[in-house]
């Protein structure tokens, strides 16, 4: 066991990518499975805080303690198994997702959610339920997450798998609860939540459903259950080709119907019929808007100072199925053509990538956009607030709208980017003092009220942390929020574990 307690040392475990920063009273890095139990235990006995550490890449605080100890799954770094018969891989919580996407890339495989953040630990994207672009084709990363193993605040460990039947069975008070046994034979009951979620992406509170599995409480509880010390993904057949556009438009009205017609058409992967297509069917769709472009022309010279956004789809081609595989490429590629004349006048001005090395540099002109976004704040000493709502089919324009409009009425420098296929939009704006930051607060509020108008949820992909959980109960209410309560006191009962995310006590 490592133990640090240095304020020095200590300090770099207190502050996340968002820049919030807590304190804590030391750091303990347990090495193996043994010393997390006997730790846990141990400061569960001493009813003493404890705030588990990842890669700290989170953007909402989620792993800033609120004063206690710090907990680092650092080095839980190894992978495990990559099991191709199963097509899964399994992998302690710190291994990151660059080191996955290697792997799984030289054995010809991939993770189809592709969390943006390379340097982040698969266990921070599995307790966020994080997402990245191709979430639009394949949802988030609980669609991938077969199998955990969670060490609990008691020192008990708990493996969940998919494939295990859970039992529901009636507790004392004649209420129906999910029943399940430790390692060491102990028994667990667990509440059943019963309130409604968003069907669209959504990483925000306890997930539920009609036929729960105990799995997805973990998925997105951000680190309040239990320390998950291994993970077993479902991975995928990376396709045989793919397909990559960057589209320009001069009218963002016709921008935003052209992403509709794509979300009505759209095929899941799931229906294997998507394999047979040669018609538009993208697994991911990316969105620029006008200053998102105006920032990446200093690098990218060639775009257009007419150009008001863009919109980056990929689309995967799979040649085992049907025609012939120049043939079946024209014909999806021609497919694409047709719809992209019908929404804008600069179709000739479209960005065509069909090779690894033209994929790179689609994949690096947007992740040029948030890098560009941070050299902004830090050359010029500013500060930046940004939304991370999804709203339901048939409200992007209005969610577009309300971050354009709140922007303006507070004169702020605005940005506004992302993940538009699931209708989640980054709207970020500046500010650099104090008055400029009272206006972004009220900037955001607004937006996030205009958001739950809309029946949205506040955090799409990002999670609640500790600078969203008012939001999380403007979103519920604090009947829903008491349901999520008494999950975490069945499993964490005296309260110790990350404690300050997703609601207080």
């Amino acid at each position: 066991m490592i133990v640090k307690s240095e304020k020095d040392l200590v300090n770099t475990y207190t502050l996340d990518s968002s820049n919030f920063r807590g304190e804590a009273e030391k750091v303990y890095i347990p090495e193996n499975e043994v010393e997390l139990a006997e730790l846990l235990k141990e400061l569960n006995s001493q009813n003493k805080l404890v705030t588990i550490s990842g890669a700290g890449t989170g953007l909402a605080g989620g792993r800033v303690p609120k004063g206690g100890v710090v907990v680092s799954s650092e080095k839980f770094n190894k992978i495990i198994e990559f099991n191709e018969n199963k097509k899964t891989i399994t992998v302690q919580s710190a291994v990151t997702t660059n080191e996955i996407s290697e792997i799984l890339e030289e054995n010809g495989y991939f993770l189809p959610t592709n969390p943006t953040e390379t340097t982040a630990s698969i266990g921070g994207n599995v307790s966020t339920n994080a997402s990245g672009s191709r979430t639009y084709l394949y949802g988030s990363m609980r669609n991938f997450v077969e199998e955990l193993r969670i060490i609990l605040t008691n020192g008990e460990i708990l493996i969940l798998n998919r494939n295990i039947k859970v039992d529901k069975v009636q507790n004392e008070n004649l209420k129906e609860v999910i029943s399940l046994t430790t390692l060491s034979g102990k028994e667990i009951q667990l509440p059943i939540l019963n309130y409604e979620i968003p069907k669209f992406k959504h990483s925000a509170g306890y997930y539920t459903s009609q036929n729960i599995h105990p799995i997805d409480y973990f998925i997105g509880a951000e680190g309040t259950l239990g320390f998950i010390s291994e993970i077993t993904l479902n991975v995928m057949k990376k396709p045989d080709n793919i397909l990559g556009l960057i589209v320009f438009f001069d009218d963002i009205n016709k921008c935003i119907s052209f992403v509709e017609e794509l979300q009505n058409n759209k095929i899941n992967y799931n229906d294997n019929s998507y394999k047979n297509l040669t018609t538009a069917n993208p697994r991911l769709i990316e969105f620029f808007d006008k200053y998102s472009l105006k920032m990446l022309r200093e690098k990218y010279t060639q775009i257009g100072t007419q150009y008001e956004s863009a919109i980056w789809v990929e689309q995967e081609l799979f040649f085992e199925h049907g025609i012939n595989n120049e043939e079946k490429s024209d014909l999806i590629l021609s497919s694409w053509y047709d719809l992209i004349v019908k929404y804008t006048n600069l179709s000739d001005e479209t960005w065509v990538a069909q090779t690894p090395d033209e994929h790179r540099k689609f994949t690096e002109f947007r992740h040029t956009l948030p890098e560009k976004v941070y050299e902004l704040i830090a050359q010029n000493n500013q500060y930046k607030v940004g939304v991370d709502g999804a709203v339901p089919n048939g409200n992007l324009s209005n969610l577009y709208n309300a971050i354009v409009e709140k922007s303006e009425k507070y004169n702020l420098n605005r940005v506004i980017y992302g993940h538009i296929g699931n209708n989640h939009l980054h709207g970020n704006v500046f500010y650099e003092n104090e008055r400029d930051k009272e206006n972004a607060q009220k900037f955001y509020d607004e937006a996030l009220e205009q958001v739950l108008k809309m029946k949205g949820t506040v955090s799409a992909e990002h999670g609640i942390g500790k600078l969203k959980v008012k939001y999380l109960e403007k979103m519920f209410g604090s009947e829903i929020i008491n349901q999520m309560r008494s999950l975490k006191t069945s499993l964490d009962p005296n309260h110790i574990l990350n404690i300050g995310n997703l609601f207080n006590f």
